[in-house]
C-alpha cells in the first residue's frame, strides 16, 4: 500500500529552513543574534517568542512538545546544556528552576542534540568529547542525572545527526555508525541494545538531517538531507525525492517526480508540525 509522506518530507524541509505551502502551520527553533526562538509559521504570518538569551551562536537544539508544557534544549554560550519550559498556551518561556544547567553537562561544537519522553521523565541525547552517545535524564524536570555513554560499544561518526522515534514502548535513538549505515540504540530493562539497519547504507554521502518514519506493519523508512537533495530510503531502494533550490536569500524544493508532487502539494494542506529538533 503506497504511503503519503508529505509532512514527513514538509519538516525536513522546514529543518533546512525551508517553509511549506500557505496552509502549513510549522513550531520551530532557530538562533539569531545569541538568542534561541520559537517560530511558528501560520498561513496569516510568522509568529516568534523569544526562548532564551545568551545561547551559543551555533548551538544546537530540541523541541518536544507535550499536553501541558512545551520543552526546548540547547547550549549556552559556555557549551553547557540547558533546559527550558512553558506551559502550552503561555507566552512565555522560563528557565527550568530545576535546571539542567546545574548538571554543568558541556557539550561540543559537533554534537547534535536529540530528546524524548520516556515512560518516567525526559531524555535529552547528546554526543560527548570522545564521540559517545550519552543521556541526560528527568523524572520530573526538577532535577536531572548524567546517563552516559549509554552504550558504549558503538562508534557513532563524529558530529552525527540524532534522531528519536519511540514506538513498541521503547525509545530507538537512531544515528550514523563509523560502518556508514543507520544504526539505532534501542532501550530495555536490562538497558541499551544496538542494531544496524541493513539497507540503510549511506556511502561516503555527507547527510545534513535525517527522519525516521515507522509505517503500521511496515519497516523503517528514512528521509535524508543530503546536500541539497531529499532522499528516501526504505527495504527497496534509495530514491531522490526531490531537489533544494537556492537563489541568494530564497529557497524553494522541487520534487524529482511531477505526478508525486501534485499528490504532495494536495495532500500537504493542514499539516500542522512540531519539529523535534533543528539544527
Amino acid at each position: 500500500m503506497q504511503t503519503d509522506y508529505a509532512s514527513e518530507i514538509s519538516e525536513l524541509l522546514a529543518v533546512a529552513g525551508i517553509n511549506g505551502s500557505e496552509d502549513e502551520y510549522y513550531d520551530r527553533l532557530r538562533v539569531e543574534d545569541g538568542k534561541l526562538i520559537e517560530s511558528r509559521t501560520t498561513p496569516t504570518g510568522t509568529e516568534e517568542k523569544s526562548v532564551a538569551v545568551d545561547v551559543h551562536p551555533t548551538t544546537p537544539a530540541c523541541y518536544l512538545v507535550g499536553k501541558t508544557k512545551k520543552l526546548a534544549f540547547c547550549l549556552d554560550k559556555d557549551h553547557v546544556l540547558q533546559s527550558y519550559s512553558c506551559d502550552i498556551g503561555a507566552e512565555e518561556w522560563d528557565h527550568d528552576p530545576g535546571s539542567l544547567g546545574d548538571a554543568n553537562i558541556v557539550v561540543p561544537d559537533d554534537s547534535k542534540l536529540a530528546s524524548a519522553f520516556c515512560p518516567v521523565g525526559v531524555n535529552v541525547f547528546y554526543q560527548d568529547g570522545q564521540e559517545n552517545l550519552c543521556a541526560a535524564h528527568s523524572k520530573d524536570l526538577t532535577s536531572w542525572s548524567l546517563v552516559g555513554p549509554i552504550c558504549s560499544t558503538v562508534q557513532p561518526i563524529k558530529g552525527t545527526p540524532l534522531y528519536v522515534l519511540p514506538y513498541n514502548d521503547q525509545i530507538h535513538l537512531f544515528y550514523i555508525h563509523q560502518d556508514r549505515y543507520m544504526h539505532y540504540l534501542e532501550s530495555s530493562a536490562s538497558g541499551w541494545s544496538d542494531h544496524k539497519v541493513e539497507y540503510a547504507g549511506l556511502g561516503n554521502d555527507n547527510i545534513q538531517r535525517f527522519i525516521v518514519v515507522q509505517p503500521e506493519e511496515e519497516d523503517l523508512q528514512f528521509f535524508m538531507l543530503k546536500d541539497n537533495s531529499v532522499v528516501e530510503i526504505n527495504t527497496e531502494k534509495q530514491t531522490t525525492v526531490g531537489k533544494i533550490n537556492r537563489d541568494g536569500g530564497n529557497s524553494e524544493f522541487e520534487l524529482a517526480d511531477k505526478e508525486e508532487c501534485y499528490r504532495h502539494r494536495r495532500r500537504r494542506a493542514h499539516v500542522h508540525l512540531h519539529i523535534h529538533y533543528h539544527f
